[in-house]
Formats: structure tokens, sequence, C-alpha cells
């Protein structure tokens, strides 16, 4: 068999490189047009995946308002719950601020001036408020896919909700990333889990990429954290079907990866993209995105998983 492996092992591990260390990595080889370029890259990942949790909270919205009219999203906003969350975080005003939008001017300034202590000592800051916003938007969506699914119609209501917000975001994208070359795509893949606040680790074999998250960033740390208990109580789906992986503990959170990622994806481009296995923050065994190199050779239990055929 012919050996189609497209990374070397070294450069896998640069991709898992935390962003901190990358930075400061970079920072003190003194390559002052590097540095500007990583940091760069660095804060579009953080921005990127807070732009996608607006959309996603603005689509969200738009089924509501659309399904249930004026009253039934005044109902579904959470607001309280979100300024609950920048509280327990103790965000202060200048972080909310500052962390809000780009300092890549100011960043690139003390880089060219040598001032290396202050350019670390401003990414901890800003690496700090840019977790924050994450997780504030992270649970502002889950706050909403909650009442969607225990206050306006189950799981009818939530599988529609990830319909439309997947339908008008999540697939146009899809149906391009799995166009793009399979070495751009892990390395885009990546940056979008550093932007994720992932901590993970990549193999390759030679039909796909196989990354391992040992805390993920999303709906992993929510249940590590707490969230799906009380006071926050996020909610669970209770249903065994496909859209909770036949089982009856899937939170609300991860019914998109079943419903976008799986079941959408299947009926519109012909496989699961990407693959995603979740522990449910159990067990010893990370929770895996599998990046195939041709998506339509995934595994048919990956599409028996959400109730599929694999297409002979």
């Amino acid at each position: 068999m012919v050996n189609s492996r497209l990374c070397t092992k070294e450069e896998l591990d640069a991709m898992c490189i935390p962003p901190s260390k990358q930075f400061s990595t970079v920072l003190e080889s003194k390559d002052i047009e590097a540095a500007k370029k990583i940091y760069g890259e660095l804060e579009d990942a953080f921005f990127g995946l807070h732009i996608m949790y607006q959309n996603w909270v603005a689509f969200l919205q738009e089924f509501i308002y659309s399904n249930y009219g004026h009253e039934g999203l005044t109902a579904a906003v959470p607001i309280a719950e979100v300024i609950m969350q920048a509280i327990k975080f103790g965000m202060t005003i200048e972080e909310a601020d500052k962390c809000s939008r780009s300092a890549k001017e100011e960043m690139s300034a003390l880089i060219d001036a040598g001032k290396t202590k202050e350019a670390k000592k401003l990414f901890k800051f800003l690496e700090k408020g840019w977790r924050d916003y994450h997780d504030i938007y992270n649970s502002w969506t889950t706050l909403l896919l909650s009442r969607i699914y225990r206050d306006l119609g189950g799981l009818e209501a939530l599988e529609k909700a990830h319909r439309y917000a997947g339908g008008l975001h999540w697939m146009p994208w899809m149906e391009q990333d799995i166009q793009c070359d399979p070495k751009f795509r892990i390395q885009y893949w990546s940056m979008l889990m550093h932007g994720n606040l992932c901590e993970f680790t990549i193999e390759e074999d030679d039909e796909k990429f196989i990354m391992k998250l040992h805390v993920c960033g999303s709906c992993g740390r929510q249940i590590i954290d707490g969230y799906y208990k009380e006071p926050i109580n996020f909610a669970k789906v209770k249903e065994k079907g496909p859209e909770t992986w036949y089982r009856d503990d899937c939170t609300v959170y991860q019914t998109h990866l079943t419903i976008i990622h799986s079941m959408m994806s299947i009926e519109k481009i012909g496989a699961p993209w990407p693959v995603i296995t979740c522990n449910n923050g159990k067990g010893p065994e990370p929770c895996q995105i599998l990046l195939y190199k041709n998506p339509k050779t995934a595994a048919a239990k990956y599409y028996e998983m959400v109730g599929k055929q694999k297409p002979k």
C-alpha cells in the first residue's frame, strides 16, 4: 500500500501547541514579522469562534420569533443568566471593552519596540478575556437551546431550530470546507480548536486525521464544570433517538453535533462532516474529531449512529 500521509509528526505536534506558548516562542525568537503574524492568526481564531456564536444566537432568536412570535422571544431571552456568567468570570469593564475588539495595532507596536515582557503581559490579559467571552457566548447559545427544548416544543422544536441555523450558517461553510486540500484543512481546524479553547493532540493514518480533544472547549467543559446541574442547569435531552446518538443523557448543546454535523450533512453532502464522537464528559477516552481526507470514506457506523445508512 502506498503511504498517503500528508504531515510529519513534528508538523502535527506543532499544530497542537497552546496559543500562549506559540506566541511566546515566536516572540522570543526576535523575528518581528513572524511574531506579528502568529499573533494575528491567534486573535483571528478566537474572534472567529465569537462571531460563530454571535451568528448562532441571532439565528436561534430569528427562529423563535418566526415560530413563537414576540411573546415567545421575550420569554426566551436569557439576559439575566448571561449577566450572571459575566459576573461569574469576574470580568472588569476594561476586560469587557478591550477584549471585544482587535488589539493588533497595539500588539504590533509593542513587538516593533522590542517590548517582549509587555507583549506577553498583554497577550495573557487578552487570552483570559477571549476565553471569558467564548464561554459567555457558549452559555448564551445553550440557554436559548434549553429554552427551546423545555418551553417551546421539546425535541421536535429543538431539531427545527438546529436545521434553521444549520441551513443558513453551517451548511454553506461545510460544503466549502470539504473541498479544501486535506493538509490545509487540518491546519485550519487546529486553529479553530485553539479558538474553541481545546487541549488536543493530532494523529494521522492513511485515510484521516484524528483530533483527540483531551479537554473539549465547549460541551465537554460545560459538563466538567457542572453547567448541567443547579444553579445553571442546562437541559439534557431524555429521548433516545438519532438526535441523541440513541443515548438518554445527551446534552442540549451536543444535539447540534448529531443534527447539523451528522444528519443534515449526510442529507446534503452525503457524509457526516466532520465525524465527531463525544464521551459526554465521562470515561478515559477523549472526544474526537475525525477529518477524513475524502469525507465520503467515513465508516458506516458513523452514519448508523444517527439513524442513517451509508450510500453504496
